[in-house]
């Protein structure tokens, strides 16, 4: 391995080794117990920067990640002793001429994104975190805002432009956005992204805070009437311990459609068949608002995630869902986090042979995932900090043993080493084994995520 040859070789774009004062600001990401010092960090401005370094790091054997929004949960964006390929600076949102599409940049992420497209009266399924890589949300499931109306994030992928483990930008071909669409940049760096996009100028959002008592019968009424309400109106849940108020449950709330009015109706309705609430707050706004807001409310913190899927509830998974928030420790940090896809929404559909073939994802049904977010803000606090760790494990184990929990995970938020592939991708996985050795055939991607050559998550 030849550091000094490879960096001559990329001459010309942003070279940062751990001597450089500029090393700790770009080496810094979400996840902070992950100490890992990458040999150097590299930052492409252009497609072909990202070409010549992917070539040149695999001609002197110089393994890679690429780092996108640089929140995975244990941090795999960063590796010891490799190359970190920083993509943030490819940060580009076109919209198309026909504004059915829109180009976005590898690099950049979910607020960003929300911006430009606002300023053209459009929108996409987003995530709901500022700083989330788009692409890596996208590819990998794609939970968030939307989902109700227009589908998961992977299922509005209809480009992609990536570089090849030889080094060639190429446009992704059926075969490989079939892998892309769930298991990302497995195949190669993906530089850009094609999307669809919808007409949207405002939406309504904000949501309402309850005691933590009323998550149990909030659940039981949206299991009963998820399908009853419009696709446009997203519902989110959790709970959390906010500073000054103590434990609450909150229901994110947020309407789709240039149809204000409708959307207000919807919200009432909600709140008709929902118990008393302490605040609500919802209102007229931008997404990117939202985004901002959400984000400002998630503090720095150390620890990691666990995650369980159902595909439905029934008295016995809400009362141990009911259990774990029970047992909650009381960090800020510490949050029971779920995303509810309505079996109205168009990733929920049955879908026919010919698009299942297209897709990895595996969950195309009405589901819930959990985030079990077993972090601390604290580092110092090493007891505190191993039980908000010990609470995830122990509730991720006791959901599991529901028989309505789903055998399948979501691989951003599935602790690494917790699950099989196989387990993970479900019926998908061999196709995407048979995948990775074709595009990849010299395991150049093998730390990308899924890293399909392990087998584990």
């Amino acid at each position: 391995m030849n550091l000094q040859l490879l960096k001559e070789a990329c001459e010309g774009i942003t070279w940062i080794e751990p001597a450089s004062s500029e090393y700790d600001e770009a080496r810094h990401i979400y996840q902070l117990d992950h100490t890992a010092v990458p040999l150097a960090i590299v930052q492409p401005t252009t497609i072909d920067d990202v070409a010549l370094v992917v070539k040149s790091a695999t001609q002197h054997g110089i393994k890679f990640t690429v780092r996108g929004g640089g929140h995975h949960i244990m941090g795999r964006c960063i590796e010891q002793d490799t190359l970190t390929i920083d993509l943030r600076k490819l940060d580009s949102v076109e919209v198309a001429s026909d504004r059915h599409t829109a180009v976005i940049g590898g690099g950049a992420n979910n607020l960003q994104v929300a911006r430009v497209l606002e300023k053209e009266g459009l929108a996409t399924p987003l995530g709901l975190v500022a700083t989330v890589g788009f692409v890596g949300w996208a590819t990998l499931g794609g939970y968030g805002s939307f989902m109700n109306q227009w589908g998961l994030g992977v299922d509005n992928i209809v480009g992609a432009k990536l570089v090849t483990w030889e080094g060639k930008i190429i446009d992704a071909n059926e075969e490989v956005l079939t892998g892309i669409r769930g298991a990302g940049g497995a195949f190669g760096i993906i530089v850009s992204l094609t999307v669809k996009v919808h007409a949207l100028e405002k939406v309504l959002a904000g949501g309402m805070l309850f005691a933590p008592q009323q998550f149990k019968p909030f659940l039981q009424m949206l299991e009963k009437e998820a399908s009853s309400f419009p696709p446009a109106l997203q519902i989110g849940t959790a709970v959390f311990n906010f500073p000054g108020k103590g434990r609450v449950f909150r229901a994110e709330l947020l309407w789709s459609s240039p149809d204000l009015e409708a959307g207000y109706e919807a919200i009432r309705r909600l709140k008709s068949l929902s118990p008393p609430a302490i605040v609500d707050d919802v209102s007229e706004t931008a997404l990117s608002t939202l985004i901002e807001k959400i984000t400002a409310m998630i503090p720095p913190a150390y620890g990691g995630n666990e995650t369980v899927s159902f595909g439905t509830f029934d008295d016995e998974a809400l009362e141990i869902l009911d259990q774990c928030i029970t047992a909650m420790p009381n960090d800020p940090a510490t949050v029971m986090a779920l995303h509810h896809l309505s079996p109205i929404s168009p990733s929920a559909r049955t879908l026919s042979p010919q698009e299942d073939k297209r897709s990895s994802w595996p969950l195309h049904c009405g589901h819930t995932m959990i985030e079990i977010i077993g972090s601390v803000t604290d580092k110092t606090d090493k007891a505190n900090k191993a039980k908000s760790r010990q609470w995830s494990v122990e509730s991720r184990d006791a959901l599991r043993r529901s028989a309505k929990s789903l055998e399948e995970t979501y691989i951003s938020m599935t602790y690494p080493g917790d699950r099989t592939l196989a387990q993970v991708y479900g019926s998908k996985w061999e196709n995407l084994k048979a995948l990775s050795e074709k595009y990849d055939p010299h395991g150049v991607f093998e730390l990308a995520v899924p890293r399909i050559r392990s087998g584990m998550a």
